[in-house]
């Protein structure tokens, strides 16, 4: 009798500890191991509730808002490749990168399109400043159909290109990546031209090379 009590009391205590975070969504519904981590931890589930608000304001400010659930469709699907052995500090990581991402001071957008699509192979770049000189470069884009893994799947794949840039003062031309990947670029008036994107898309796919200022 004791034993049960006991596995009972516990049980209620992960519960409570459940529906005391802050998180954005009902913690007694948690099932993957994603939200279960977010519930479990009282930083994770305040950066959860962030987010939400973060991404809603996104959604209604930004030029591109079918841009904005794109990427965010992508980034909550990549949470769950996080490292087993770091799992909630790699959350912590992205959560703030991502915030980072919706909550800009100053941001450029440059897009080949105002109706962004997902698998239509459109791209957007964008540049978040970071002190008065510096900006950092952001370019997310150029779907394409990635054939065995839809066969696999019974359903269409979509790989795409990204590159998150280091610092740059924009007219320079080049950004490199911490990873070390570095890309060439021309701002001419409201347009922005990209090099070679073969490097970021590996081949899976190839980014516009002319985007369009879309913000003022």
């Amino acid at each position: 009798m004791r034993q049960v009590k006991f596995v009972c009391a516990g049980f209620l205590a992960f519960s409570l500890s459940m529906v005391a975070t802050a998180a954005s969504f009902d913690c007694n519904k948690a099932r993957s191991k994603v939200e279960k981590s977010i519930c479990n931890d009282k930083e994770l589930g305040e950066l959860d509730a962030q987010l939400a608000l973060a991404y809603k304001k996104a959604m209604k400010e930004h030029p591109l808002p079918s841009y904005v659930k794109a990427r965010q469709r992508d980034w909550l699907k990549l949470n769950s490749f996080c490292d087993p052995k770091n799992f909630q500090i790699c959350l912590k990581k992205n959560y703030k990168e991502r915030l980072g991402h919706l909550q800009p001071e100053n941001i450029i957008i440059y897009s080949n399109t105002r109706q962004f699509s997902y698998e239509g192979g459109d791209a957007v770049a964008e540049f978040w400043q970071v002190n008065p000189n510096k900006w950092r470069l952001s370019i997310w884009g150029g779907f394409a159909i990635h054939s065995q893994a839809s066969q696999a799947e019974g359903k269409e794949i979509y790989v795409g290109c990204e590159f998150d840039g280091g610092t740059t003062d924009i007219f320079n031309g080049v950004a490199t990546s911490v990873g070390g990947t570095s890309v060439k670029y021309k701002i001419s008036g409201d347009t922005f031209v990209l090099g070679d994107s073969a490097e970021i898309c590996a081949g899976f796919g190839q980014m516009p090379e002319k985007l369009i200022k879309v913000n003022r």
